[in-house]
């Protein structure tokens, strides 16, 4: 079966990096709206999960809807820092820093669920410090300093995706293996239902009441920044969210097929390269030798640290 294991593995990593070069395209196109195409997004990923659910026969359990409720705040605020984070930083280190928030589930489950850590976790959390210290170093004359805003909103973005699969892994404890099993796909759904209600009431907050001069025909006119941001980002965020289920769904093909110990630290290090390759190639990103070197430190930590 390893022809099919590349194949999960090659459309979650696609999956995967396609988001991030989605969000970058969309930010060049129109600045500023990043809540609404992210809104989008998670409309199109609701759509999706909501067709799975049915097709699997998931059902719904309402001790699932506080364990819903949980993944849906920390997803949400994880795709919306990080869509956020895209806008006003590099790509590639930006992509590198996020992934990097699975020593959070690791860190919680040897905490408080006692469940024992190896020697490789234990190495792999060192060249993660390795590679948040590396990038996170003062920069030289020949690279741009980390913005404070930056910075803010990757330790936000950092700490939502890193609590979302402890969600997760609590409902599984809670209501048992069989039963969580059963009722994925509806918790999956009722969360991302939740998520998109949070994110439309962020982006009417924060864009909503702004206004954008276009212009029609030759003649200039002022239209609803969101709504006219909605128009613009409906290709790209519904590739987002076709992305983003993607990911999910070879997620659960190969817990189901083949385990996660394997398939986790090659499509995880994997996305990180090649996000990394194509934010240089596409974006014209520079990255200088330190940051490189952070980056490779970070790809082996996330094999070490899901193996």
């Amino acid at each position: 079966m390893i022809w099919l294991f590349v194949l999960v593995a090659a459309v979650a990593v696609i999956s995967m990096s396609a988001q991030g070069i989605l969000i970058k395209r969309f930010d060049d196109i129109r600045p500023g709206a990043e809540i609404s195409y992210t809104f989008l997004s998670a409309v199109f990923a609701f759509i999706l999960f909501g067709v799975i659910a049915i097709i699997s026969g998931s059902q719904f359990n309402p001790d699932s809807v506080l364990y819903s409720l949980m993944f849906a705040v920390c997803y949400a605020g994880s795709t919306v820092t990080y869509v956020l984070a895209v806008g006003c930083g590099s790509l590639a280190i930006t992509s590198t820093v996020h992934s990097f928030a699975l020593i959070i589930p690791t860190l919680f489950g040897f905490a408080v669920w006692g469940e024992p850590i190896s020697t490789l976790k234990i190495i792999g959390i060192a060249f993660l410090f390795l590679s948040l210290l590396l990038v996170g170093e003062k920069a030289d004359k020949s690279e741009k300093n980390i913005s404070k805003k930056w910075l803010i909103i990757m330790c936000i973005s950092f700490l939502c995706e890193g609590f979302a699969p402890v969600a997760l892994t609590a409902h599984e404890k809670a209501v048992g293996a069989e039963t969580a099993a059963k009722c994925e796909g509806m918790l999956m759904v009722m969360a991302y239902a939740m998520a998109v209600v949070g994110i439309f009431v962020a982006a009417l907050v924060r864009e909503g009441n702004k206004t954008v001069t276009v212009t029609v025909k030759g003649k200039e006119k002022k239209r609803n920044f969101m709504l006219d941001s909605l128009r613009i980002a409906l290709p790209l965020a519904s590739l987002g969210g076709v992305a983003n289920a993607l990911q999910n769904a070879m997620y659960n093909v190969a817990d189901g097929r083949f385990g996660v110990s394997v398939y986790l630290p090659v499509v995880s290090a994997t996305q990180v390269v090649l996000t990394c390759v194509l934010a240089v190639v596409l974006f014209k990103e520079k990255l200088v030798r330190r940051q490189c070197f952070a980056i490779v430190c970070g790809i082996v930590a996330i094999a070490l640290l899901n193996i």
